[in-house]
């Protein structure tokens, strides 16, 4: 780090919360450009010490309050960062109160887990393939994160079952996990956007699996296609889904594959900013992820919507703002209508906008139903027709369902010819907004 980004972050540190921080005045004060304050600023948010509001500025905060994490439930995290709970305890909506990465010896983990043995119930512990750190971490109590698609014992499954605690299944690594985690309270982490990075672990459907193996897998009638792989988890096409949920139950699931045996695949390192725009357009609401010629994981539009709301592109940025104009041609809260101003970017495709803003207009509509703090639980997308540029385009946000605790918005881009896109999306408030 130079000496003027130095001297810059030690003035900051010694600001009182809560005080505005100018670029400009800052530059001017300590003779530096206007360039350098700004790489300062972002350095200074990558450590906790400032965060940035939009249409408001950037404000020195409390780092040590920064520092704690908002109570969250292990079902919670399940949920939202789109991993598997393999061992379900009856109170999976407790609070994880400690999380723990488990990379050290089995001494560092017994020390840091006899602080409150009655509160392990509350801690979370994250592991790889260490059989003998999955052992003791069951063994004091404390709920167990498989990372890395690692597996446990069955004995080990077992003892955690009869002990009421959870075991959570988790393909990224640890890393990955905690920084999703963070994102859970904070802006300033940014994560990864490879398609390996959000997929879910894949539930096999294999060729020669037969129709009833498919029911007890999947009981979502609005998917219209789902990977088959071989015996080598290759992937070898794509199951009929209507064609499944009406055949014999007896049947094979290779006489069921959609003709032409494609299915929509991507490999793993593929951009997820590439994976929605084509999941999007295709219309497909799941694919395979590949990594070579084996199929590691699924991606669905649940995982399309976590990442767009993890990564900070959940439609929150002025960007994406800019580009809805509200119309006064509803006089109800149970309705929004917006027209669409894309910016032509030459020969950009202007499909590209088309989740963000639709994200965009939701969250906005539903933060003035539910409070500013209103999250997505899950939604599903469809698209019908390529978006060209045009003045038309038009967006109607309605309300479909409203609940104590959350509601369910109907999007869709429209003009006087067609609709070109629709998803359904559920929101809930945030705890103790």
């Amino acid at each position: 780090m130079s000496i003027k980004n130095e001297l810059i972050l030690s003035y900051i540190k010694e600001l009182d919360a809560g005080t505005k921080i100018s670029v400009r005045r800052l530059s001017e004060l300590l003779d530096v450009s206007v360039g350098t304050v700004y790489k300062a600023i972002k350095a200074a948010e990558a450590q906790g010490l400032v965060v940035t509001k939009p249409k408001s500025g950037t404000f020195k905060i409390d780092s040590c309050a920064a520092g704690e994490a908002e109570p969250v439930s292990l079902k919670r995290v399940v949920k939202l960062l789109g991993l598997t709970m393999i061992i379900e305890p009856a109170d999976a909506d407790r609070m994880i109160e400690r999380i723990i990465i488990c990379d050290g010896g089995e001494a560092q983990l017994r020390r840091a887990l006899s602080k409150e043995p009655k509160n392990n119930v509350n801690v979370l512990c994250m592991v790889g393939d260490r059989p003998d750190m999955q052992t003791l971490i069951v063994e004091l109590g404390a709920n167990l994160m498989l990372t890395g698609g690692a597996s446990a014992a069955p004995l080990t499954l077992i003892h955690a079952e009869r002990g009421g605690l959870s075991v959570i299944s988790a393909l990224q690594d640890s890393r990955t996990i905690m920084m999703l985690l963070e994102k859970l309270k904070s802006t300033a982490i940014e994560s990864t956007d490879e398609a390996q990075s959000w997929m879910k672990m894949p539930q096999y459907l294999y060729s020669n699996d037969v129709v009833a193996d498919w029911h007890k897998l999947c009981e979502d009638i609005s998917l219209q296609t789902y990977p088959v792989v071989d015996e080598k988890q290759r992937l070898c096409g794509a199951l009929d889904v209507p064609r499944a949920f009406a055949a014999n139950p007896s049947q094979r699931i290779s006489g069921l594959l959609r003709p032409g045996g494609k299915c929509m695949h991507f490999d793993c390192s593929t951009p997820m900013t590439r994976v929605a725009e084509e999941m999007l357009l295709s219309g497909n609401s799941i694919a395979a992820v590949t990594d070579g010629d084996k199929v590691s994981g699924v991606l669905d539009s649940n995982d399309v919507l976590r990442y767009f709301m993890f990564s900070g592109r959940d439609g929150g940025a002025p960007l994406f703002e800019s580009f809805l104009e509200v119309t006064d041609v509803s006089d109800s809260d149970e309705e929004r209508y917006y027209n669409i101003r894309i910016p032509n970017r030459g020969e950009a495709d202007p499909s590209e906008f088309t989740l963000p803003v639709v994200l965009t207009a939701a969250r906005r509509h539903a933060a003035e139903l539910l409070g500013g703090g209103c999250v997505i639980e899950s939604g599903t997308f469809f698209a019908s027709k390529t978006i060209g540029i045009h003045e038309s385009l038009m967006l109607s946000s309605k309300l479909t369902r409203r609940g104590e605790q959350g509601c369910t918005l109907e999007e869709e881009i429209f003009d006087d010819s067609c609709s070109y896109t629709k998803a359904i999306l559920m929101f809930t408030a945030k705890q103790g907004e």
